[in-house]
């Protein structure tokens, strides 16, 4: 097994507000006290205050951040793993949530980091305020022996590794920009249709944008299996593909990295760039172009238009 155990204790038990107001209940219960009905504006408050939690922030050596863990401030004797890799940078969805309660299991981990001397410090966060409860502890992450050709230059094999990490986070990016883009032109679309008097021009700009999305799909994706990806013929690799073989050949092998990795990330590298500015150009067209119009000719609100009233 592998992974980076913190056993950790407590001291004190951080209540929210809800919490104190509750045990003040209990005691005026108990007296047979008249127990106040909180203002509406009090509850709201309570629900949507931030439990206490606590942030494991893991760097390296020379103070790098490597990782941030999350969970409950919970008192007593508690623990927390590490898997050992960095953070994943997967694009943020609109689903998203911050829960500290979910957050801190090793989710969305990456690549693995290299051996050496690694530190991690507490923190607790409460009210809105963040306090130091542990400073930075050091630790050993070691390999196992378990590699045939280990790599010898230590330092190429970090170097690549955080170049890989900055490609993969702007490729996903890209991705999940591709993604908003289509959704965006598709409510343009049945905005437009829906706009009385709107110049047919305009409707054909759109569907002109939604097209060259769909060149850009097939760029980044390719071709998509009804089943099993050996059912896909041999074909130039498009961009996420490509991505995904050399992360999978880099966390399989502590070995040197190999002329065949740096010859794909130079490749994904070249066909990346090209798709990222035709994406800046039809988001920047969508903005100052086709919304103008829609806003004129009093169009439904489709995303990312702010809508004007006029007496």
């Amino acid at each position: 097994s592998y992974g980076a155990t913190f056993t950790y204790y407590v001291k004190d038990d951080y209540k929210t507000v809800q919490d104190k107001r509750r045990e003040a209940e209990k005691d005026l219960v108990k007296s047979k006290s008249p127990i106040p009905t909180p203002s509406p504006k009090a509850l709201f408050d309570e629900n949507n205050e931030q439990v206490p939690y606590l942030v494991f922030t893991i760097s390296d050596n020379e103070g790098s951040e490597v990782r941030k863990l999350f969970t409950k401030a919970s008192k007593g004797i508690n623990q927390t793993t590490w898997d050992l890799q960095y953070l994943w940078a997967n694009p943020v969805r609109d689903r998203d949530t911050f829960d500290p309660a979910k957050q801190g299991s090793g989710r969305r981990g990456g690549m693995y980091v290299l051996p050496g001397t690694y530190q991690v410090k507490m923190d607790l966060v409460y009210n809105g305020q963040t306090e130091n409860l542990v400073a930075n502890q050091k630790f050993e992450v070691v390999k196992l022996q378990n590699e045939v050709l280990p790599a010898q230059n230590i330092q190429e094999t970090t170097d690549f590794q955080e170049k890989l990490k900055e490609l993969a986070r702007v490729a996903m990016g890209t991705r999940a920009f591709h993604t908003e883009l289509v959704q965006k032109v598709n409510n343009l679309e049945v905005a437009a249709v829906q706009t009385s008097g709107l110049p047919t021009s305009v409707l054909d700009d759109i569907r002109k944008y939604a097209q060259e999305l769909k060149e850009i799909q097939w760029q980044l994706e390719g071709e998509q299996p009804v089943a099993s990806y050996e059912e896909i013929q041999p074909d130039k690799m498009a961009v996420m593909e490509r991505l995904g073989e050399i992360i999978y050949v880099h966390n399989q092998s502590m070995s040197a990295i190999t002329q065949k990795q740096k010859d794909g990330y130079q490749i994904l590298k070249d066909q990346l760039k090209p798709l990222i500015q035709k994406l800046y150009m039809i988001d920047d067209a969508l903005k100052n172009k086709v919304e103008p119009l829609l806003n004129q000719y009093k169009a439904p609100w489709t995303t990312g238009r702010i809508l004007e009233f006029k007496d």
